[in-house]
């Protein structure tokens, strides 16, 4: 099947079938949905009836509310049932038990011969299989995963080059732009660092929008590679032009312009000292006026007067009201109204009648609406401002009726009733609340202990299969939730192949987990002891003689047999210098190497201390960080980071450079 994208986006036009999409369609019309074959509409469903264009045959039991026509189609009207009340039938619905002798429809929870559809979660204790798993924005099948969703997740891993198509969020699993950067505290939520990792620019967004740019140096500079100079615009929404700077590199000029009014200002933000208007006006400690040159308390009379208030011997305007002895006359008036008088009295407005049919009536001064009743009702005027409106009784007996023979006219009232058949279904058992009922033979139907509904979640004690899919608003294990708004799971997510919307191409990422088991964004003073976060190695072994252990600092050493992590030492060009260096994260290979990141060193070597900003070095004792530098002829100095909090936290970070004393 495919959409009809000529009747709108896909949410709301008709779907056609691609072999015969001509005359093979679903159409959905306002208050109705349609099933049309040979380009005519042969099953259409509205919201108070089904009506069909042929003959409706079905191999099992059909159960209304109501059946509208005199009957003479309906066969197989026999049979004595356990069942005597059918509560909230509909077409498709599956039918769960209320009671031994009660059954309902359920209006969340569908089939269509293809497709079961459930309105609210379905849950499965085995899992849920199928050859794919669709909701209305998301696929897993056997070959991907795709959706036009954000996808989130504990751990993503990636080993090179990478494309994400849509937008990527880094801290937020919500974000709003191609990149979303969100952080909350006091720290920046970028930093553009130059190779010497010494200088940098770090960016912060702060609580409250404001924007802040910080350079470790005190210049910056905005450069626009016109040998010419350039300018530096101010925008508001949508990229609209309120003003800049401007420079001419030729004559050194430098312009402070404005699309409005400029205002220069002291004493706040709010104070503006001097304006020029867009007309080339200027207002010293007010706004401009209409004059050339306009000053706050002075007067100007080339044209006329202004000032605080405009007086005549009857009449004052100032800033705060307009108070006369005289009449005042105006197109409208603002206020309560309870000082004003002299004001003559005011017609009604008119006002439009409009309903369901007939043409829309003006109401004016004088009409009168009358409210008239129809077919079956009728309605009275009880007092000044209620109408009743009544519907007529009918000539049908209030009664009891079961399995009821009904005649309903064309306003939808009971014209004839009388009790019916009982249905062919003679045997319910196994009956409880919210089972799904199934068929046991042609007579019988039982209620399924293992399959129950709850008026929002199927729950199915064993496998869901479906050879179609399953699709649903969400599908949700413990871990694992996929709904209309992302994909989201406590676990790691793994496949063959990640897939965006397919313009571009796929991410593979199926070789991650042999080299890193994950990269971690949080805030790294929040570090417990001995922990660390960032790039972590699990390649290597452990060495007989150096035990690993959570915070040691080790070397990489190969051999003819392998490579195994050592205590580094800086007593020893060999296990400190042309080496690499790593931190233990835990007593085996298996827990991480900290190859570079952040570290809570808990424990320092050489009797050192922690320095705030300090370079911390490979430390003289086995396997341990130092703040003190080595000075004895034959140690290595070699840097392996800084302290960056009173935690004792490290940016763990080892130079390529060492030299021995």
């Amino acid at each position: 099947m495919a959409y009809n994208s000529s009747k709108g986006p896909q949410t709301h036009g008709d779907v056609q079938y691609e072999g015969d999409p001509a005359e093979t369609q679903i159409d959905f019309e306002n208050d109705f949905v349609a099933i049309k074959t040979n380009g005519l509409q042969r099953l259409i469903v509205s919201g108070s009836y089904i009506t069909a264009s042929v003959p409706i045959s079905c191999s099992v039991g059909i159960t209304a509310s109501a059946y509208v026509g005199d009957g003479s189609g309906l066969t197989n009207m026999t049979g004595i049932s356990p069942i005597a009340t059918y509560n909230s039938s509909g077409n498709d619905r599956i039918i769960t038990s209320v009671n031994s002798s009660t059954v309902q429809g359920e209006a969340g929870l569908t089939y269509s011969g293809t497709i079961l559809s459930a309105a609210g979660q379905i849950s499965a204790s085995l899992g849920v299989s199928g050859s794919s798993l669709r909701t209305a924005t998301t696929v897993i099948d056997a070959t991907h995963l795709s959706s036009s969703l954000s996808l989130s997740a504990s751990s993503v891993h990636t080993q090179a080059k990478s494309t994400f198509l849509g937008s990527v969020g880094i801290g937020t699993t919500t974000p709003n732009r191609t990149l979303d950067v969100e952080a909350g505290g006091d720290l920046p939520q970028i930093r553009v660092t130059y190779s010497d990792n010494t200088h940098y620019t770090d960016l912060f967004t702060s609580n409250n929008g404001t924007f802040r740019v910080t350079p470790t140096s005190r210049t910056m500079q905005v450069d626009t590679g016109d040998a010419n100079g350039g300018n530096v615009e101010f925008t508001k929404s949508g990229g609209v032009k309120s003003g800049g700077i401007a420079w001419n590199t030729s004559n050194l000029d430098v312009t402070l312009f404005s699309e409005a009014d400029l205002h220069l200002g002291a004493g706040g933000l709010t104070e503006s000292m001097f304006t020029i208007d867009n007309s080339g006006k200027v207002g010293i400690g007010t706004d401009p006026s209409t004059h050339t040159l306009t000053v706050a308390g002075q007067i100007s009379a080339s044209l006329g007067v202004s000032g605080s208030s405009l007086r005549t011997a009857a009449t004052v305007i100032d800033t705060t009201h307009i108070s006369s002895s005289l009449n005042i006359s105006g197109s409208k008036f603002y206020g309560d109204g309870s000082t004003l008088t002299g004001v003559g009295a005011g017609t009604m407005s008119s006002w439009t009648l409009s309903a369901d049919g007939g043409s829309n009536q003006a109401i004016t001064e004088g009409n009168t609406v009358d409210i008239a009743g129809g077919t079956g009702i009728t309605t009275a005027a009880s007092a000044t401002d209620t109408v009743t409106v009544n519907l007529d009784d009918t000539a049908v007996t209030p009664n009891p009726y079961t399995y009821a023979s009904i005649t309903v006219d064309q306003q939808g009232r009971l014209t004839a009733a009388s009790s019916g058949t009982p249905p062919p279904i003679t045997t319910y058992s196994n009956a409880a609340d919210n089972r799904v009922v199934t068929s046991v033979n042609s007579t019988s139907v039982q209620g399924e202990a293992g399959l129950t509904y709850n008026g929002s979640i199927l729950s199915a004690a064993g496998q869901i299969s479906a050879s179609l899919g399953v699709s649903g608003s969400s599908l949700n294990t413990t871990a694992t939730v996929i709904d209309g708004l992302h994909v989201s799971s406590s676990l790691n997510i793994s496949g063959s192949r990640f897939y965006g919307d397919g313009s571009i191409g796929s991410l593979d990422v199926t070789s991650l987990t042999s080299l890193y088991s994950h990269m971690t964004f949080k805030e790294p003073t929040t570090l417990s002891a001995n922990a660390g976060l960032g790039e972590v190695a699990y390649y290597g072994s452990e060495h007989g003689t150096d035990t690993l252990a959570a915070g040691k600092l080790m070397y990489l050493s190969g051999s003819t047999t392998g490579s195994f992590w050592r205590y580094a030492d800086a007593d020893a060009e060999s296990s400190s210098g042309p080496v690499q260096l790593g931190i233990a994260l835990g007593n085996a290979v298996s827990d991480g190497v900290l190859l570079r990141g952040y570290f809570h060193a808990s424990t320092l070597g050489d009797s050192s201390t922690f320095v705030t900003g300090g370079t911390c070095y490979v430390g003289l004792a086995a396997g341990t960080i130092s703040f003190t530098r080595p000075s004895t002829a034959g140690d290595v100095i070699r840097a392996i980071g800084h302290g960056i909090a009173a935690e004792k936290v490290i940016y763990f970070n080892p130079s390529y450079d060492w030299f021995q004393l």
